[in-house]
């Protein structure tokens, strides 16, 4: 019911505000949209420094219109806005979404130094399995490719597990379409596979890009936002295309 969220947000505010006041931190650094609002709002008048950060595409995140004024309303009232991708930045600028300075960090990687084991014909994913990541799409393109070699490798999951693994068992060989669900260790995957695919329409910085450059595999990406461009640079370092077109990617792979 709207009248208790607002009650209980405001209840958020005021023991926030009252832990701020005893614990007396030099800086406050919050992330997601919801929680960036209310630790400003439980902040402000206080001897703290506030940093928040997006780390999503600013406008396919599903929230209410109240939260989507507020973050314009609030976020000039933080003393440092962190974007990761120049389109964001620029995208924010554009749209009044401000703090007192906005700046632009990109997300790091560890870097692999290791020798490189040789690798097989596999087609990796790692990601969370939603809707947003369009991984139905590349089974399908991976099921129309004539060359019967490879293998897909499915690490990650997801509300949308069950029903991909349904569709693969239903279009394709059993042995071809592998799901391994969420793994500790996604190095070894990286290593062992040739092509990294992300077929997301939406994303905010994908370090999964990164680590999977940096573990040579050759790099299929959709253009998920004018951001994609930032990281693969098509036909020099990867290869772009329109998300949700499967012929494109099927030609790709």
């Amino acid at each position: 019911i709207y009248s208790n969220s607002l009650k209980f947000n405001y209840l958020r505010i005021l023991k926030l505000r009252s832990h701020f006041k005893q614990i007396k931190p030099i800086v406050i650094i919050g992330f997601i949209i919801t929680n960036n609002i209310l630790l400003i709002l439980a902040s402000l008048g206080l001897k703290t420094s506030t940093i928040i950060a997006e780390r999503s595409d600013l406008f396919t995140n599903k929230i209410s219109k109240i939260y989507f004024k507020l973050r314009r309303l609030t976020y000039c009232f933080s003393d440092l806005l962190v974007f990761q991708t120049e389109f964001a930045f620029r995208l924010g600028y554009n749209n009044n979404i401000r703090a007192k300075k906005n700046t632009i960090i990109p997300n790091p990687i560890e870097i692999n130094y290791s020798t490189l084991i040789r690798k097989e014909n596999i087609i990796l994913y790692v990601g969370r399995l939603s809707k947003e990541k369009q991984v139905k799409g590349l089974i399908s393109a991976f099921n129309r490719i004539s060359n019967k070699q490879f293998k897909l490798w499915i690490v990650g999951d997801g509300e949308e597990r069950f029903e991909l693994e349904k569709y693969a068992k239903s279009i394709s060989s059993k042995d071809r379409i592998t799901f391994f669900g969420n793994q500790q260790n996604v190095n070894e995957f990286y290593s062992l596979s040739k092509i990294f695919v992300l077929p997301s329409s939406s994303e905010g910085f994908p370090n999964v890009l990164l680590e999977a450059m940096n573990f040579n595999n050759l790099i299929i990406c959709s253009r998920y936002s004018e951001a994609a461009s930032e990281i693969i640079q098509d036909n020099k370092n990867g290869f772009l295309y329109e998300s949700g077109n499967i012929n494109d990617l099927t030609k790709l792979l």
